[in-house]
């Protein structure tokens, strides 16, 4: 054992060095939030004596370290909170804030440590909803003052956000999330099974509902990450493709997903910037090719389930709106037809010059009053699916139409602005047609909400 006496110069350096490397762990692994965070703390240790003094002096304390932690941490939360597609729950949003992109899955050691963090350092910027679990903007002049030309001048630069760039970041997350190992699963799963991985992935329903929502660039910069998910319908049980269709659609076959184009899903649910993004890049393709439970084209779904953009997006890329799609009544039913079931007879005859321009023939179909009234129900039970998803862990978009009687616009609209707060969001509008004021949420209204209505004079349909 050495004396007091008998320490050297040496001694004392490595027992003054090795005292600045615990106080470095204690300060800067206790502001982790984050098991992945503490090990990348724990690499990014000083080299030497000189680089522990350089980190003290310019941290001067623990706090510096916690902030440079909660930092990224708020930044992506309040990326998140303005420009999601819906209001996000506590839980979805501590997990979509995690994800990074070269992950494949999630753990405990990769979550936050406790949500609640986010509360606290929202420092009033959130408004928390113990009973409902959602978070939201505490204003929406947040928004407006981080998207603002003011803040780049200002000493919290590094918090500005960039529409056009922030919707990519979210479709990226979103994809890589959808890309974990454990969405690997062969389709024909029993929808059972996607419940209890939505509650214990609370990410799933947004990631799944929504990335398509956030493409905004129809230059190719985001192709390459969607054609990279897209791909993985090639692979023996359809990949996390497969999952994702699935989840949005459920109830497939596995050979009704394999032999179905993206292109066809995409318009059969409305999303029509990832409609125009496989038109744009997605070479060769076939716009003819049958897909779905009765063999219909792109264009034919999206006429059937009234998507209207995806509708005229596939007929400017010269889809045929003559053709007849595989439900085998009256030989089967065409684009145009469907187009006027849903009353769009000016689309119906644009799609007919449209077709005619492109060499398309017009096939002369007279289908009967019983057949008709059997597309008619047919569709009207498949929109009525679209709007009601069979899990409510798996959120729909659903229109709603209401009516005001004597109250002046400048009122109604505050009135539903103020019931649905989804409709706070830049992205989302109230269209009036007459008496009529339009709107999309992701949900349908509750027993409470239709009183509501009913007590300030508003008529739903």
């Amino acid at each position: 054992m050495q004396t007091l006496s008998s320490v050297s110069f040496a001694d004392v350096f490595r027992f003054r060095y090795a005292a600045s490397q615990i106080d470095h762990v204690f300060n800067y692994v206790n502001a982790q939030l984050t098991g992945r965070d503490v090990r990348r703390a724990l690499a990014d240790m000083p080299n030497d004596l000189n680089e522990s003094y350089e980190r003290i002096l310019r941290q001067l304390n623990s706090e510096a370290s916690r902030r440079k932690c909660y930092e990224k941490y708020m930044r992506r939360t309040l990326l998140w909170l303005c420009f999601a597609t819906r209001p996000l729950r506590l839980a979805e949003l501590s997990e979509a804030i995690v994800v990074e992109e070269d992950d494949t899955g999630l753990d405990s050691d990769l979550r936050l440590r406790d949500p609640q963090i986010l509360l606290s350092l929202g420092q009033g910027l959130f408004d928390y909803d113990r009973a409902t679990g959602l978070i939201t903007l505490g204003h929406s002049s947040i928004k407006t003052f981080l998207t603002s030309e003011s803040i780049h001048r200002s000493c919290v630069a590094n918090f500005a956000l960039d529409e056009l760039e922030v919707h990519g970041t979210i479709m990226r997350n979103c994809l890589t999330y959808l890309r974990f190992k454990c969405f690997e699963i062969e389709v024909g799963r029993s929808i059972h099974s996607y419940t209890s991985l939505a509650s214990e992935y609370p990410f799933l329903a947004y990631a799944a509902h929504s990335w398509p929502l956030h493409i905004r660039s129809s230059d190719g910069t985001c192709w390459s990450q969607i054609a990279t998910f897209l791909a993985t319908r090639r692979m023996p049980n359809g990949g996390n493709y497969g999952f994702w269709i699935q989840f949005i659609a459920g109830g497939l076959s596995p050979d009704v997903v394999r032999e179905t184009s993206p292109l066809y899903y995409a318009a059969s649910f409305g999303y029509d910037m990832l409609v125009s993004a496989i038109l744009s890049f997605e070479k060769p393709l076939n716009l003819e090719q049958p897909g779905g439970r009765y063999g219909s084209t792109a264009l034919q779904v999206a006429c059937f389930r009234r998507q209207l953009k995806s509708v005229e997006l596939l007929v400017e890329a010269g889809a045929n709106p003559f053709s007849p799609d595989g439900s085998g009544l009256d030989g089967g039913f065409s684009s145009v037809f469907w187009a006027k079931s849903s009353g769009w007879d000016d689309l119906a005859q644009w799609m007919t010059e449209k077709g005619k321009a492109n060499g398309f023939k017009p096939r002369e179909v007279l289908h009967g009053k019983y057949t008709r009234e059997i597309a008619r129900i047919v569709q009207g039970l498949a929109l009525e699916e679209l709007g009601s998803p069979p899990d409510p862990s798996r959120p729909r978009w659903v229109h709603q139409t209401v009516s005001a009687y004597g109250m002046e616009e400048e009122e109604a609209r505050r009135f539903l602005l103020q019931k649905f707060p989804e409709l706070r969001d830049p992205g989302l509008d109230i269209n009036r047609t007459g008496d009529f004021y339009e709107f999309t949420i992701p949900r349908h209204l509750t027993e409470k909400e239709y009183a509501e209505l009913r007590e300030r004079n508003f008529s739903h349909k």
